[in-house]
């Protein structure tokens, strides 16, 4: 593999700004010389950090080197800061990290490297901010990928930030960069309500997938809201919710695996978050919190506790 790490001048950053690419290695099968000439365009993951990360984030915490080499595919991975992939006109000179992806950094990337640009090859991915971030382009530009992937993350609807929120100094100074909450919600950042409104256009949409942690402080909440949320408007999307996990690498290292699966998967090849092991895991969950009922002395209440098990456990499995 080569692995290339890409520092250059953006014209949207208003600065320099790094990279870092994968690339499956040269065929040693053939002389350099030939495969160089007939080099084929490879299809890419565009793989996306969360907040407090970096370009180098992917590299250092994850096997994501190994998995493309099994793939023989390219994977970008681009620096964001802690922008939530917004564009940024009242910071410094301007930090437009939503304008950036699309409009500088893919098209120069196609040009110089060996990476097909179309829809069919280009899939896209990202974990905590880089999942919003994920599903931010993937929304905004249907057109360009054929999936996405939001690793313990999802939309929320734009309101007046809470101040206990994990995240709430960014929403109260995104607030302050779109000029009011009016002209937030009028953004392209407001998923919550372009989820609703791209479903009833009927638009071609790429395939969409999220994982969550049931342990995850941050996560959990809207991954669950989301969810119940897509369903009720018809939002076409799998949602995975696994249990143990928190907001943390080794999660992310097994979404990263179960995306390149459903990504770049042979026909015969089973993804880790399996929606049938899921719902076995459940039922046996269920089973022993009935089993666990016998403490009720009065009959009455014991039938009523199994009644609304049953169903809550229902609820889940049909998720």
């Amino acid at each position: 593999m080569a692995l290339i790490h890409l520092n250059f001048e953006s014209k949207y950053l208003c600065g320099n700004t790094d990279v870092n690419i994968i690339l499956p290695e040269a065929d040693r099968s053939m002389e350099p010389k030939e495969y160089y000439r007939h080099l084929k365009k490879y299809k890419v993951l565009w793989l996306l950090h969360g907040t407090y990360g970096d370009y180098s984030d992917w590299v250092r915490k994850t096997n994501v080197e190994l998995y493309a080499y099994q793939r023989k595919i390219a994977v970008v991975m681009p620096s964001a800061s802690n922008s939530n992939y917004a564009d940024w006109d009242c910071f410094a000179l301007g930090y437009k990290v939503y304008s950036y992806f699309t409009e500088e950094l893919m098209p120069m990337i196609y040009a110089s490297f060996p990476i097909s640009n179309k829809r069919e090859d280009n899939y896209i991915a990202g974990l905590s901010m880089g999942g919003k971030g994920a599903f931010l382009y993937a929304l905004n530009h249907p057109e360009l990928f054929k999936a996405c992937y939001s690793f313990s993350s999802a939309p929320r609807p734009l309101t007046k930030p809470d101040p206990k929120a994990f995240s709430h100094k960014r929403e109260e100074n995104l607030i302050a960069n779109f000029g009011s909450l009016k002209e937030y919600k009028a953004s392209p950042l407001n998923l919550w309500d372009l989820t609703k409104k791209v479903t009833e256009e009927k638009i071609d949409l790429p395939d969409f997938y999220f994982a969550c942690g049931n342990k995850d402080e941050i996560a959990y909440e809207p991954f669950v809201k989301f969810r119940e949320y897509s369903k009720k408007i018809g939002f076409a999307a799998k949602f995975y919710e696994i249990e143990g996990y928190r907001h943390e690498w080794p999660f992310w290292d097994l979404c990263l695996q179960d995306a390149l699966i459903r990504f770049f998967g042979k026909k015969k090849e089973k993804p880790l978050f399996d929606e049938k092991k899921i719902q076995k895991k459940l039922s046996s969950h269920l089973s022993q919190a009935i089993n666990g009922l016998r403490f009720f002395d009065n009959i009455s209440e014991q039938a009523e506790a199994k009644f609304v098990l049953k169903n809550s456990f229902k609820r889940a499995i049909q998720r």
